[in-house]
């Protein structure tokens, strides 16, 4: 019995040094391997509608690193790792739409797949206190942590959150897009609130730039088009407390671009809420030109 627990003690103190070991190596990489951005002026983040919406190819100086479902509480913690790599970032330009204020952010970190997604390529920038404010399976975030922490090491950690410009040719559906029309405002039959957590991060955003971290010139938040069948269908609650978010941005000194209503046609769109290859050229060229323009 008494060589049992030697052995296993043994064991234990060897696995644990293993493990601090990738751990401290890949927090060394992390250190050595910096998320390091091109030479622009125009940085776009956000999700999926500037994933699919912005073309950066059509604006000058652009880069786009959107990434598809991204909820506020990872951009904010993605962007001031970039601000803090990246000082000659001089301009951001922030997606939003009604699904970054809808109570789905936070829902879906119920759903296991969608955990696993969000994890894997955010584990770099969270730490557990991060998250304290979000209901979550913790076995998930902490498997997704070993792995990619302790059990070996990893040259490139932060490659996973960024995102880019995704081409899709499609066109509305309407029969499957119908079906689909209130998923940011409905879940299995129940009505979803607005987040106080999506907003909070929101105006934590707009805070790296009052603090002039990384020497920022400048935020600019862009709502970008929507069908007339997404804009006509929400909820009542969700588009009053939009449009208080909108205003209480402009009220801090925040540049806002209303483009929510710019495009009515099937044919820009790849459903209800994201444009199309031929929306976004549009859209990107129509950005482009108000980019360049500007004094």
């Amino acid at each position: 019995m008494k060589k049992f627990i030697i052995k296993n003690c043994i064991f234990f103190s060897l696995l644990g040094v293993f493990f601090l070991g990738n751990y401290n190596l890949n927090r060394y990489f992390q250190s050595k391997h910096p998320v390091s951005l091109p030479q622009v002026d125009f940085l776009f983040l956000g999700d999926s509608h500037f994933e699919r919406g912005i073309n950066p190819s059509l604006i000058a100086k652009s880069a786009n690193i959107a990434v598809q479902a991204e909820p506020y509480i990872a951009t904010f913690h993605k962007l001031k790792l970039l601000l803090r790599q990246n000082p000659q970032i001089k301009t951001v330009l922030l997606s939003l739409s009604f699904s970054n204020l809808s109570e789905l952010n936070e829902v879906e970190f119920f759903d296991s797949d969608f955990a696993q997604y969000i994890f894997r390529r955010y584990y770099p920038v969270w730490s557990l206190d991060d998250l304290n404010e979000l209901k979550f399976d913790r076995q998930i975030y902490y498997s997704i942590f070993m792995r990619n922490m302790l059990l070996f090491p990893k040259k490139h950690h932060f490659s996973d959150f960024l995102g880019g410009f995704t081409e899709d040719r499609k066109t509305v559906d309407e029969t499957k897009d119908k079906a689909n029309l209130l998923k940011h405002f409905v879940r299995k039959g129940k009505a979803l609130e607005v987040s106080k957590l999506s907003k909070a991060y929101l105006f934590k955003i707009v805070g790296l730039f009052k603090k002039n971290e990384a020497q920022l010139e400048n935020l600019i938040v862009i709502i970008p088009p929507l069908h007339p069948k997404y804009l006509s269908s929400i909820p009542q609650n969700h588009l009053d407390s939009f449009n208080q978010t909108v205003k209480k941005l402009r009220e801090s000194g925040v540049s806002v671009w209303d483009e929510r209503a710019l495009y009515g046609e099937d044919a820009l769109f790849v459903d209800y809420d994201h444009l199309n290859s031929a929306g976004a050229r549009l859209f990107s060229l129509e950005i482009s030109k108000r980019l360049h323009s500007a004094p």
